[in-house]
């Protein structure tokens, strides 16, 4: 990638989708008056955007008005705390990544919309405050094969409109709050066969429009 490409002031988004060669990014990058950025597929040096995109330094201010970050499919186990450094972060995707679990930062992304986490097989555990996202409206968990526990805080998220624990296979039950999800429209449990009851409180779900249970383990009562 040509240096060059620093000199785009008013650049609005990067995109390096199929860059599966790629394995430098510019000494400058960090000059760049980026208003909002996606990094998609795999960046072998992954370890320099981070870098830029999570400090506090001076010269990596541009950074904290990252909205999208798309790391779907890049080599990486862990995300650091300072995730909770992108304060303007609307959409988080780590599909098919191996992180194992989340920072307790991410609860201060007040602004984050979407957490993508599809096919991340060896996520066990979501931080207990999730909660504490208040503009989250999609949460996918789908092929999370470790996941065993939902915590009870995302019961706070009031406007929550899609939850997909589609094939979730170690989960075991879903929040007994969960009907004071008063903006969800979709739930997704199936395959989910671990699930043997379902909350009375679903029932508050007035804006429920999609439910799939096919696959599970409910039993009758």
């Amino acid at each position: 990638m040509p240096s060059s490409i620093c000199e785009l002031k008013h650049l609005k988004d990067m995109n390096f989708i199929g860059c599966m060669r790629l394995d430098k990014l510019p000494d400058d990058l960090e000059g760049l008056k980026v208003h909002r950025s996606d990094v998609k597929y795999q960046v072998s040096e992954y370890d320099d955007f981070i870098r830029l995109c999570f400090t506090r330094e001076p010269q990596t201010q541009e950074f904290q008005k990252l909205k999208i970050l798309d790391l779907r499919r890049c080599d990486i186990e862990e995300v650091p705390e300072s995730l909770g450094h992108l304060e303007l972060l609307e959409e988080l995707r780590l599909t098919n990544t191996d992180v194992k679990h989340l920072p307790d930062s991410i609860c201060m992304l007040k602004h984050l919309k979407y957490l993508i986490l599809q096919r991340c097989v060896l996520l066990k555990k979501l931080p207990d405050n999730l909660g504490e996202l208040e503009s989250l409206q999609t949460l996918d968990l789908s092929r999370c094969y470790s996941i065993r526990e939902i915590p009870s805080s995302i019961c706070m998220l009031k406007q929550l409109k899609i939850l997909d624990l589609w094939h979730c296979f170690c989960l075991e039950k879903l929040p007994e709050g969960i009907g004071q999800l008063e903006s969800l429209e979709e739930l997704y449990i199936t395959g989910c066969y671990n699930i043997r009851q379902i909350p009375d409180s679903i029932c508050l779900l007035k804006n429920l429009k999609k439910l799939e249970l096919e696959g599970c383990g409910l039993q009758e009562a």
